[in-house]
């Protein structure tokens, strides 16, 4: 997987990232240094680093949605425990391997590409 296929997954998961008024977006593209946003209100385009969505919680939700990554939630009697999560490992994975000395591309080369569904005639 690359860069722009996590950001592609993210966003078929549900990550967005907003305007400073709130506005709504819609992923344009991405390559390994940026991501290209579109407002949906007005059609202007805005570009976020990529270390910035890397550092965004929800960016890893959205990519561990799209991949079937296990997410478990907290109980009625502890809402705030968090089990096994899945995004949260693959989080501290990447976090570690930056801390080696290692690439975001490298990261992302070694999580499986989602196999994409094929439908024959």
């Amino acid at each position: 997987m690359t860069i722009p296929d996590a950001i592609e997954k993210a966003a078929e998961g549900g990550y967005r990232v907003y305007g400073r008024d709130g506005g709504e977006t819609s992923l344009s593209g991405a390559n390994n240094r940026y991501s290209a946003w579109i407002r949906k209100d007005n059609h202007a385009p805005f570009i976020v680093r990529v270390e910035d969505t890397f550092l965004d919680t929800l960016f890893w939700r959205a990519l561990g949605q799209t991949l079937g990554w296990k997410e478990t939630k907290g109980t009625k009697d502890a809402p705030h425990v968090v089990g096994s999560d899945e995004w949260l490992y693959h989080w501290h994975r990447f976090i570690n391997h930056i801390v080696a000395g290692k690439t975001p591309a490298s990261f992302f080369a070694s999580l499986p590409s989602p196999v994409r569904e094929t439908v024959e005639a």
